[in-house]
């Protein structure tokens, strides 16, 4: 009997013990909904401030932004350069784009080539275009895009536009009009906003619990919503699905500030804060909600605790119970650290294993690898040894490294090694010298990293002898100075014979040019190598086809080409040029090079025309000449000549007949003093 009455006064206090738990689960569950409320509120009015500051803030800079002469002016140069600065400090404050409109609603400027969304708000330019709202902010959404359709994921955004007027006086714009200009609008991305203010520096609240509305009920923002609803007056059938009723958003545009409990038809229930934005004529209502799960979580976490204790109070009425837990416990413990024991052995051998395997890497390395620690070797291996001229490594250990540094070097391998040592850097790949243990002097390339040897700080170094490759750097160094020098000597005496040289690459189809080349032709070699000028379509049209046969047929079968044809000088002037080329080919008997020069040869052609000229002018007369030569015989007494056919002519007329002269008669005095005496008389 007395173990049931002791049975019985045992399930009494349990029954006890679990009535006052649950009553206190319940009062606990009240007192922390009760704070909740109140921490959800002042969440809510520190965002609505939050966003207020923000508009207030950027309603400033835009008004700064309204003021500049290139806005109000709209220069559009200046316009560019103010805009683009000042949008560059405002990027990482959630600023998409600003935009400027003229006086007739047209964007004149805007900071983003899509402005399709941002420039059609209705009733924007005329309340701009009211001289009593000069000053103001005018505040819109925007169209909401979607950035996630499958979630109903939207990206909001909101503008702030104020009006611009002509009333800044600048040197350019001495006398302000006051006339209205246009507008100057910035799009915000509200959600980026939000994301801010709720971020872990701030208020640490998830994004997806913020929405955002007009006091009309017009939706702002609303994070992943199934249906992309413009207004919470937005109803239909589809929106019934999932709301039971929508009291308490009436009673969010009613009262303005506070909090209500609400539940969809088939999710959690959740309890939501709100407080108003107050901004020029614009007023918002910002919602910020939780599930009223996630807000007593912690207080059934502690109910179930408290049941636990309770669990374990009663599993404590059986003391065998918990010996064999602890037994248990004890073992597994055992087993726990037999089993860390083994990975710690294990991950010995394996570092043991790696270090063999980095050993015997860096003994066999072909790259001289030391490793120094304060300002001496303590170790190197082969191939450093051989580098220094060491008969063995062990010859090198403890000598200072500022003994094998050559002088000039010293300085910045003390700042590698300072830059090692003391910031943890690694030091680049640079060319050093080193004096060997004989005093020859060699170039070598150095890499160097911190690297901790025997436990104390230390510096390894890889060098690689590059002595080789300098001396060959430098005899190629001395040929391409001899070959220069002798190229400068050979462009010399090209530009004292007056002459164009050239040489034709016909693999890759270029052509160099040297000589006398402004001084013949009129070019500069930047001009002349311009791809705009080309040497075909320079030569005299007349000779272009005879002298592009002759380079194909010379670059077919011949080994040299000499030309001259008529070139077009610079000034737009024909030369007469005599081109004297020398084909290259290779072993296949391919022309892959044509190497020639370019003489002005115009004086001489001029000469020879001049010439050619005087001989043709020369023979027309000799050819319209007659000259009589040899015996006439004439009559002694009529004066008649006798001709080739042996007939007798009068003088005039054989004149006539065998010269160009043309016979006049007249009286010689002798002859008219003999014939008219009497005239001549009186």
């Amino acid at each position: 009997m007395k173990p049931k009455l002791i049975l019985a006064a045992e399930i009494v206090v349990l029954l006890g013990v679990v009535y006052l738990i649950v009553d206190l689960q319940r009062a606990s569950q009240e007192e922390v909904l009760a704070q909740f409320r109140d921490h959800q509120s002042l969440v809510a009015r520190q965002l609505a401030g939050q966003i207020e500051s923000y508009l207030r803030a950027r309603s400033r800079g835009l008004h700064v932004l309204a003021s500049f002469a290139s806005v109000q002016y709209q220069d559009r140069t200046q316009m560019a350069i103010d805009v683009e600065a000042y949008f560059d400090r405002l990027k990482s404050m959630h600023i998409n784009a600003i935009l400027v409109y003229d006086a007739t609603g047209r964007v004149v400027y805007s900071t983003r080539a899509d402005t399709g969304r941002l420039t059609s708000l209705v009733g924007l330019q005329d309340w701009a275009m009211k001289r009593e709202n000069k000053g103001k902010v005018f505040i819109a959404s925007l169209p909401r895009r979607e950035v996630a359709p499958a979630k109903g994921r939207t990206s909001s955004q909101i503008l702030l536009a104020t009006p611009v007027y002509q009333e800044t006086a600048e040197a350019l714009y001495p006398k302000p009009t006051n006339k209205f200009a246009g507008v100057l609008a910035v799009a915000i991305d509200l959600e980026k906003l939000l994301a801010e203010q709720l971020g872990p520096a701030n208020l640490n609240v998830s994004l997806n619990r913020v929405w955002v509305m007009q006091d009309d009920g017009a939706l702002l923002f609303l994070p992943e919503h199934p249906l992309k609803l413009d207004s919470i007056q937005q109803r239909d059938d589809r929106c019934n699905q999932c709301h039971g009723s929508f009291a308490y958003t009436d009673r969010m545009l009613h009262e303005r500030k506070g909090t209500v409990e609400y539940r969809h038809t088939e999710g959690a229930q959740k309890l939501a804060a709100f407080a108003p934005v107050e901004f020029e004529t614009t007023s918002w209502i910002v919602v910020v909600n939780a599930p009223l799960d996630e807000v007593t979580a912690f207080v059934r976490k502690q109910f179930a605790e408290t049941l636990l204790l309770l669990g374990l109070v009663v599993l404590a009425l059986a003391g065998g119970s918990m010996l064999l837990y602890r037994t248990h416990r004890l073992k597994m413990r055992a087993e726990e650290e037999t089993r860390q024991w083994k990975e710690k052995r294990a991950l010995e051998d394996r570092i043991r294993e790696s270090e063999e395997r980095y050993r015997r890497l860096v003994e066999r390395s072909p790259d001289a690898i030391a490793v120094h620690s304060e300002g001496t070797i303590v170790f190197i291996n082969d191939a450093g040894a051989k580098l220094l001229g060491a008969s063995n490594a062990e010859q090198l250990i403890g000598t200072p490294i500022q003994k094998i540094v050559h002088p000039d070097y010293w300085h910045v391998v003390q700042e590698r090694i300072r830059a090692i040592t003391d910031l943890g850097q690694e030091a680049p790949l640079v060319e050093e010298k080193f004096v060997r243990l004989d005093g020859t002097i060699i170039d070598v390339e150095v890499a160097a990293i911190p690297f901790t040897y025997q436990g104390k700080q230390a510096v390894q170094v890889v060098v690689r002898d590059i002595t080789g490759r300098k001396r060959a750097e430098e005899a190629s160094r001395r040929a391409a100075e001899e070959v220069k020098q002798w190229r400068d000597r050979y462009e010399a005496i090209v530009a004292a014979t007056h002459e164009v040289v050239y040489e034709w690459d016909l693999e890759r189809n270029t052509t160099q040019w040297g000589g006398s080349l402004e001084q013949v032709l009129g070019y500069r070699h930047e001009e002349f190598t311009h791809p705009s000028v080309h040497w075909r379509s320079l030569i005299h049209p007349e000779d272009r086809g005879r002298v592009l046969s002759a380079v194909e047929e010379a670059l077919r079968n011949h080994s040299s080409l000499t030309l001259e044809y008529r070139f077009q000088h610079k000034d737009g002037t024909f030369l007469h040029l005599l081109d004297q080329s020398f084909i290259v080919r290779d072993a296949a008997g391919k022309a892959i090079r044509s190497l020639g020069s370019l003489t002005d040869i115009t004086e001489r052609k001029r000469a020879e025309e001049e010439r050619d000229k005087l001989l043709r002018e020369l023979q027309e007369a000799q050819a319209s000449v007659k000259i009589l030569s040899g015996l006439l015989p004439i009559c002694s007494s009529c004066k008649k000549i006798r001709d080739e056919q042996g007939e007798w002519q009068v003088l005039e007329r054989y004149l006539h007949s065998h010269t160009e002269a043309t016979l006049t008669h007249g009286l010689c005095p002798e002859c008219a003093q003999k014939l008219y005496p009497g005239f001549f008389a009186r």
